[in-house]
């Protein structure tokens, strides 16, 4: 296995450790209702993430330890707070645009019996890039997080008794 493919790795699982924690962050100070369901959505796709991500760790024997730089967080909460909604969702349509591109060629360097989860990742990424996307058209983009969550996962599912 290449470093470059085990850093590219720890890459992703930093990058759904961090986006955990800013998604808690975030709905702590969610402004509406919207935009808490939003990233109560994101959260659980990042969770699910991040436990598929696991996998690949335990197979090559690789730390599952979370110790991603957090630093950006309080930044990000900052702009979040100073910005209005849609412009907040085109910046951020914007940044993963970007990150969508370093995770296709992290999942280009993983051999073929880890293809299922690093493409998953990859969807994941997109997906959140298309849910900005639509939020910064003034839509509802929630279906692009929700489609990638098992049913059970949904977080505004009415939970049975």
């Amino acid at each position: 296995m290449s470093t470059d493919y085990r850093r590219g790795v720890q890459t992703l699982f930093d990058g759904e450790v961090m986006g955990e924690r800013l998604m808690l962050a975030l709905h702590a100070v969610a402004r509406t209702p919207h935009e808490a369901r939003a990233f109560a959505a994101i959260l659980q796709l990042e969770t699910h993430t991040k436990a598929r991500l696991r996998v690949l760790l335990l197979r090559h024997g690789w730390s599952l330890a979370e110790d991603a730089d957090l630093s950006e967080v309080p930044l990000r909460l900052a702009v979040y707070r100073a910005t209005h909604w849609r412009d907040y969702a085109a910046a951020t349509a914007t940044r993963l645009a970007g990150v969508v591109e370093r995770y296709r060629a992290i999942a280009a360097l993983g051999p073929p019996g880890d293809q299922d989860v690093l493409s998953a990742v990859v969807e994941h990424e997109q997906a959140l890039v298309d849910w900005a996307a639509a939020e910064a058209r003034g839509e509802d983009g929630l279906a692009a997080i929700t489609r990638l969550l098992p049913t059970s996962l949904h977080p505004h599912r009415p939970l049975s008794r």
